[in-house]
């Protein structure tokens, strides 16, 4: 900053055009983690709203003692609550954000779907158990117990 005579001070151009050159090399370099960070945050929160939808398919069929599907359909990217017996129109639903999807889903004997799969909560509270896999920036595993039907979340691993 020079002294402009006479108590006028200010930058000078040349100043100004450093600060704003330094902000906008910050800027570049910072940018791409925000975008990281932002898809890291979808992907979690798309885990739990899909662990809650769990949560809710097991108590509403301990509370109306009506078994309950939860439909994972992978190319939807969608995840449908109804009642086993009579498919009346959903009474649930949820879409995965843009980039979030449905990664595979494992069954209690070990066989892996990629296309749809579905949950049974039974009124007891148990399940038909098994475990799906959402992909996004990280890969996370829902896993369902089929004795209790609880559903607790796994982890991550570098996707």
């Amino acid at each position: 900053m020079k002294d402009r005579g006479a108590g006028g001070k200010g930058f000078t151009l040349l100043e100004l055009l450093i600060v704003i050159a330094l902000m906008a090399l910050i800027t570049v370099v910072a940018a791409p983690n925000f975008g990281s960070t932002l898809r890291t945050l979808q992907t979690r929160s798309a885990v739990k709203k899909v662990s809650a939808v769990l949560r809710y398919a097991r108590n509403q069929a301990v509370s109306t003692q009506e078994s309950r599907q939860v439909i994972f359909n992978f190319a939807d990217r969608r995840v449908t609550v109804q009642p086993e017996i009579s498919p009346a129109p959903a009474k649930r639903v949820y879409q995965l954000p843009e980039k979030i999807k449905f990664y595979q889903a494992r069954n209690e004997l070990g066989k892996i779907y990629t296309d749809e799969f579905i949950f049974v909560f039974y009124p007891a509270g148990n399940s038909s158990g098994g475990e799906i896999t959402i992909s996004g920036k990280h890969l996370y595993t829902i896993m369902v117990d089929f004795i209790t039907g609880i559903a607790e979340v796994k982890g991550e691993e570098p996707g």
